[in-house]
């Protein structure tokens, strides 16, 4: 297990450090989290901003990508180490979640009609603009100090984007570019190792993997040219499928607790949700640990390790 050696910190000092914590806590306690360790802190948190750090280029954005199952705590890690990273290590970091680019509601129920009806549920590779998200990161590839670019913010609770007029805009260019989702550097899957239906939602509405090989086809073309910025991958790695479904729910909880007006998804809806990742999600289990930069082992308690 690694373990981070704080008593080597050099630009932070061990005056900041509790000053770092503190944030840091108070900004997990604002997105749902109520409190982080001081292992997760160090062995997890300043383990990332300091590995990120220096692979950081400041002639050119360097992208990073955090990859992870639903609810598996990708997107928290990614928010907190870009605070650290910002904050106390002078790295200027902006952080992309690929679900704030799928395409609208109106958009998949076309895709539903004219490509499959699995189309209108949002997640799966072939249900998200990659043409968008590379527009974006290509405006902060190539930034200047006065560039404005302009980040979308997609609603999960609306399953649709808010209005662009209040969209993020982040001035100028970043040093690190932090790209987090729950497919992000995922391969395709072979025609020699497609399964048979995995789940009831394969078996009742995709019996022959015309959604699924759809997906897997897009996933292997468009996706892979944004996969291949990648300077490094951080994988999220969880002990079993189960999981998975369990981490969702929690998150969903979550997300009632922080918005209690939101209509959120019972469990029943929320293992017919992951259903639709299923596939994908199994495939990545098997490979992803051997091309991964980093591995963040999970279990079911929520702890978190380096090994």
């Amino acid at each position: 297990m690694t373990k981070f050696d704080y008593t080597k910190i050099e630009d932070i000092g061990l005056d900041e450090i509790q000053k770092c914590i503190d944030t840091t806590s108070k900004l997990a306690f604002d997105i749902g989290i109520e409190n982080i360790s001081k292992q997760y802190f160090y062995d997890i948190l300043l383990f990332l901003a300091y590995q990120i750090k220096k692979i950081a280029s400041y002639k050119k954005p360097t992208i990073i990508g955090v990859s992870g199952g639903q609810g598996s705590g990708k997107s928290t890690i990614t928010t907190l180490v870009e605070h650290i990273l910002n904050s106390y290590l002078s790295v200027r970091t902006i952080a992309l979640s690929i679900d704030n680019f799928y395409f609208s509601k109106k958009k998949r129920m076309q895709m539903s009609k004219d490509i499959h009806p699995l189309c209108k549920t949002r997640g799966v590779p072939g249900t998200h603009d990659i043409v968008l998200l590379k527009e974006k990161i290509n405006s902060l590839l190539n930034a200047d100090l006065k560039t404005k670019t302009v980040i979308p913010i997609f609603s999960k609770i609306k399953d649709d984007y808010i209005s662009d007029q209040s969209w993020k805009i982040y001035l100028g260019r970043p040093d690190i570019i932090i790209l987090e989702g729950w497919c992000i550097g995922a391969r395709a899957i072979e025609e020699q190792e497609w399964l048979p239906p995995l789940n009831s939602l394969e078996k009742n509405f995709d019996s022959d993997s015309t959604w699924g090989k759809w997906s897997n086809s897009i996933l292997k073309n468009q996706y892979q040219e944004i996969f291949k910025m990648l300077k490094i991958l951080i994988m999220i790695k969880e002990k079993s499928m189960r999981n998975i479904y369990k981490n969702r729910w929690v998150q969903e909880k979550t997300l009632k607790k922080l918005n209690k007006t939101a209509k959120t998804l019972t469990k029943s809806d929320v293992k017919q949700f992951v259903m639709h990742f299923e596939r994908l999600t199994r495939h990545m289990f098997r490979i992803m640990p051997d091309y991964a930069n980093i591995i963040i082992n999970k279990d079911s308690n929520y702890n978190y390790y380096i090994v």
